[in-house]
């Protein structure tokens, strides 16, 4: 049977709606070339056999596909532009396609267009499909109505490629073209991960533009009952609005309350009285120390993978540069598993959670995304403390120079407040904590619809034992933040921008506040990042080197010590030697006195002797002496013959 390309020939339909670089182009060029890097991304080795919506169709790829006779299981082409659709069904009479006129609102290309829900594509019956695409579509919106495609979507197809304008420098969304509104929508990375994450898709790969397409983006839909839907109705750049309180365990979406804040601004006294009204914390908890002697209420497995998380990327936990949403995505798929585990073996499906880790402040739209796949919908409770007393506070435990401390408080305080625009949150004073800590979760409850668990009087005489003025060991007044010369103006004003959001709520003013802020910041971070980068370089190199020297120090010290010691040794042997050769010394010394005594004695007894064998009564007795001889020797004699003639 011949195919329909060849009874009814080519089509050329009468639109062009490609900017004028790529009209430049033959449509069936610039379709083809685009739909082969989709199959690729999307790893499919053709569209033979699959079921493709193309949300936002135009005309080129219904053209391309028919045209090149190119094998497609279903095409099914949606806009809000009538004309090209109402051609395409009377001209594209293959049973391989199908469209349909949506005729959705949108303040550039459709003004006076109806306002639908999510369920708008799954109401009219569109079916199952292996990817749905949109190509030049996120381009020309602003984030409610990306939102609510993403949504509409997420019934209807099991995996999404989508193309959008990417500047990870503009304060999460920006016009391109300010002249004419969503012209170029523009937005960063982080923020197309979080309507993700809300909208129930889990971003697989980001792609860099490339030719005839700017940013891409691979995912694949996650649980149908993972995302939360906004309709329509919400008004660009406000803050969500907060949702009814309801019982967590009304609903089969679990809630996830992240804690978020700066290293040493009171995340673990929150935490603890999160926890002690109910809330579900990790199995593991790390151990009380010097530094947190009632606990810091977080895991160090999961802390470790956030660890591990970081230095995948080349940063570190005290590394106040900005992270690239983009890297963190391509580079960390094995670290974002690890954590997902960790989660459900902590947690065990627990149906109100707390997670609590400052480094998560630098990461919330992968922990967000985490979350979502596992069915949790967050919260956040940003704690806020006097940015001087955390850098003093770091200063005490791990010596960093105050500015640095400072960079880091202003580095987590930016990225934890944006990310966390699209979700219910409640902004704490750490200092309000500790005077009234009732006060402080009562305001978390009417903020983000969290009811605590247990509530009892019992419950709150432990938390007032737990909260004590004693856990604030740093103290300066938010009033004298600018005398220090630590802290930069920046600092001062953003701070101040965070306690007017504490004082008196969220607004557009102070929004905007704060995204002019932290575009400063960013700002700043980008001229000086090379050098500081390089400084700090040199001061790990200085402090390698000194820890080098330290040991081989250590090492001479101990040597030093056995040597000493050895000498010590020698000393007390010789000390010895020299007493027992002391006792010889003397008792010779004795000998010879007694020597010198008798050789005295022997010369008086020698004088004496020739003095009397001198003396004239010697001489004259000598004849007795003689006769007394004789007279011995005869008597002798006698003896011995008397004793023989006996016998």
């Amino acid at each position: 049977m011949p195919s329909a390309f060849e009874t009814c020939g080519p089509i050329s339909p009468p639109f062009d709606f490609n900017s004028s670089e790529i009209s430049k182009f033959s449509p069936e060029v610039t379709g083809r070339l685009l739909l082969k890097t989709m199959c690729a991304r999307l790893d499919w080795p053709s569209l033979a056999g699959k079921r493709l919506l193309d949300f936002g169709c135009g005309v080129r790829f219904a053209r391309t596909i028919f045209n090149l006779d190119i094998e497609i299981g279903l095409y099914f082409g949606i806009d809000t532009n009538a004309a090209p659709i109402a051609w395409l069904k009377e001209n594209l009479l293959d049973e391989r396609f199908r469209f349909e006129h949506f005729d959705m609102h949108n303040a550039l290309y459709n003004p006076n267009g109806q306002r639908y829900d999510a369920a708008a594509l799954r109401d009219i019956g569109i079916g199952e499909f292996d990817a749905a695409c949109l190509f030049s579509v996120v381009t020309h919106q602003e984030p409610a109505d990306t939102e609510l495609i993403l949504a509409m979507l997420h019934p209807c197809s099991s995996r999404l490629y989508f193309t959008a304008l990417i500047d990870d420098q503009v304060a999460g969304y920006a016009e391109g073209d300010p002249q004419q509104p969503l012209n170029m929508s523009t937005y960063t990375t982080a923020h197309i991960l979080d309507l993700l994450a809300k909208t129930g898709w889990r971003a697989d790969a980001v792609h860099p533009p490339g030719l005839f397409q700017v940013t891409a983006f691979v995912c694949t839909r996650l649980g149908k009952n993972s995302r939360v839907i906004r309709t329509h109705e919400d008004t660009r750049g406000q803050p969500a609005p907060q949702p009814p309180a309801a019982d967590y365990k009304s609903s089969s979406q679990g809630r996830a309350v992240l804690v978020l804040g700066m290293h040493r601004s009171g995340t673990s006294a929150v935490s603890g009285v999160i926890s002690a009204l109910g809330v579900a914390g990790p199995k593991t908890l790390a151990s009380p120390n010097e530094w947190n002697p009632r606990g810091y209420f977080e895991s160090p497995r999961i802390f470790a993978a956030h660890d591990e998380l970081l230095t995948s990327v080349g940063s570190r936990w005290d590394d106040w540069r900005r992270l690239d949403p983009q890297l963190l995505l391509a580079k960390t798929e094995q670290q974002r598993q690890t954590i997902k585990a960790l989660l459900i073996e902590e947690f065990d499906g627990a149906p109100l959670i707390f997670i609590k880790d400052p480094r998560i402040c630098r990461f919330v739209p992968l922990v967000t995304s985490i979350l979502a796949e596992l069915n949790y919908r967050p919260v956040a409770v940003l704690m806020l403390r006097n940015p001087f007393e955390v850098a003093h506070s770091l200063y005490r435990r791990e010596k960093f120079a105050l500015s640095k401390s400072i960079l880091l408080w202003l580095r987590h305080v930016f990225d934890a407040e944006l990310h966390s625009r699209h979700m219910p949150r409640c902004f704490l004073s750490y200092e309000k904590l500790l005077i009234d800590w009732r006060r402080q979760m009562e305001l978390i409850a009417e903020k983000t619809g969290i009811r605590w668990p247990d509530r009892s009087e019992s419950t709150g005489f432990k938390i007032d034992e737990f909260l004590t003025a004693e856990l604030r060991h740093e103290r300066f007044s938010s009033g004298k933040i600018s005398d220090h010369p630590e802290v930069v103006p920046l600092a001062h004003d953003t701070y101040e921008a965070l306690m007017d959001i504490v004082a008196i709520g969220e607004s557009r003013e102070l929004l905007d506040r704060l995204d002019h802020l932290r575009t400063k910041f960013n700002d700043a971070c980008r001229t000086f990042e090379p050098m500081v980068a390089d400084m700090e370089t040199a001061q790990r190199e200085l402090a390698a080197a000194r820890d080098e020297l330290v040991a081989a120090r250590d090492r001479l010290s101990s040597e030093c010590a056995g040597l000493r010691s050895e000498r010590d040794s020698l000393v007390a042997a010789h000390n010895g030697q020299l007493t027992t050769q002391g006792g010889f010394v003397r008792e010779y010394d004795k000998l010879k006195s007694e020597r010198d005594a008798f050789a005295i004695d022997n010369a008086k007894m020698l004088a004496e002797r020739h003095a009397m064998l001198a003396s004239t009564s010697w001489r004259v007795t000598a004849p007795l002496r003689s006769f007394r001889r004789l007279l011995s020797q005869s008597t002798r004699l006698f003896d011995r013959t008397g004793r023989v003639s006996g016998r």
